[in-house]
């Protein structure tokens, strides 16, 4: 069905390109089924070539597997179909594509909520060089997967209960109440994470962020940690080998400010697969923490990976 979806929007792409370069022609001898040889050789989607039927290797279209190859570039000029139909794409902030050939280009919009893309998805598109507003797509026309995160808050993790305690419900500087998490200066302080990975998951690898508050008058220094990780899928063992540790550092400096760092990429040992169940080990470093611990409250973690295609829902 994903698949069904992605055809869809590239279609929605390449029609007005197609419609421009007089692929497709209303009324005249080239409407409906029409007649004749077609021109090029089989799979060559058929132009009008000077008024006869004309084919190039640059454009074909496979019938068993549904697949549109285009060799050369696709020229989209931005513009809407005010009528409730589709919007074609534009690049991101205004008609041009940047010169530097950079910029996304946002997906097809189409009526009563049916974008096959997903309310908030785009595909991440190079516009390449413009010339008078037109987006030029070089090569073959790609949709990139889309990066995902999905926040733990304090009372969804699994703390060690000695070195790091179980959540507590902590008021934040006379505000919002907040489950926290607070940890000692020790190696062996460790909070886990569970997450069933989605079905379109990628495989790929993870990065984890904290989110932590310091309400010491004087904050200092880093709350220092490693952060790892193991998938499993059905019938394979959970068990004590992580993937390499990767640093998780956050520093403080000013009371009751909200602090945030991300891990750079971390890798999941064993065989990930779509649809595994991730376990994510955060396990403090005692030796490059310099932060007052006991005024540290560690408020969440925000797990982040990413998906092989665009889909309504994980």
């Amino acid at each position: 069905m994903v698949g069904k979806r992605l055809l869809l929007a590239a279609f929605l792409f390449l029609v007005p390109a197609l419609v421009h370069a007089d692929v497709f022609k209303k009324g005249g001898t080239g409407g409906g089924g029409g007649s004749g040889t077609p021109g090029g050789s089989d799979t060559q989607v058929q132009v009008n070539v000077g008024g006869s039927f004309g084919g190039d290797a640059g454009l074909t279209f496979n019938e068993s597997t549904d697949v549109l190859t285009v060799g050369g570039a696709v020229v989209v000029s931005p513009q809407t179909n005010t009528g409730g139909g589709f919007e074609l794409p534009e690049c991101e902030g205004g008609a041009s594509c940047d010169t530097a050939g950079n910029g996304e280009v946002w997906g097809a919009k189409l009526p009563d909520n049916a974008n096959p893309m997903g309310s908030d998805q785009k595909p991440d598109l190079d516009c390449g060089t413009h010339t008078s507003g037109e987006c030029i797509f070089p090569g073959e026309l790609t949709v990139k997967g889309t990066n995902k995160a999905r926040y733990f808050p304090a009372w969804s993790l699994n703390a060690d209960a000695t070195q790091c305690a179980d959540p507590v419900a902590t008021t934040l500087n006379s505000g919002p109440v907040e489950g926290a998490i607070v940890c000692t200066d020790n190696d062996a302080g460790t909070i886990y994470l569970s997450l069933g990975m989605p079905d379109n998951w990628d495989a790929g690898t993870l990065t984890l962020k904290i989110h932590a508050h310091n309400d010491n008058a004087s904050p200092s220094g880093d709350l220092d940690a490693d952060v790892s990780a193991q998938c499993r899928g059905d019938s394979e063992t959970v068990s004590n080998t992580w993937g390499t540790e990767i640093a998780l550092d956050i520093a403080f400096t000013t009371q009751n400010d909200l602090e945030q760092a991300e891990s750079a990429a971390v890798t999941a040992t064993g065989t990930c697969a779509a649809g595994d169940q991730l376990f994510v080990r955060y396990q403090v470093d005692a030796t490059g923490t310099t932060t007052q611990v006991a005024d540290t409250n560690i408020l969440g973690l925000t797990l982040g990976y990413a998906v092989a295609d665009h889909d309504e829902v994980d």
